[in-house]
């Protein structure tokens, strides 16, 4: 019977070790808070692309700078 109750024992303090791991692992109500909506995400992507575009009128017009100088300059 002691033989029993220790294996019963060993079995709830394995069932209670891995319900802590798990519990450690999931996300709590901040965690949830914290994590970006879909509509965020969206947002953001418009606006990297607008960055995007930014960026290549930028390089364009460098472009067109170092074309003329090199021209002036030859």
């Amino acid at each position: 019977m002691a033989g029993n109750e220790r294996d019963r024992d060993d079995v709830f303090a394995f069932i209670a070790s891995n319900v802590e791991a798990i519990r450690d692992r999931m996300a709590t109500t901040a965690d949830l808070e914290r994590m970006a909506t879909k509509s965020d995400i969206a947002r953001l992507e418009s606006e990297i692309a607008g960055v995007r575009g930014d960026i290549e009128q930028v390089h364009l017009r460098l472009d067109s700078i170092e074309r003329t100088l090199s021209t002036r300059l030859a």
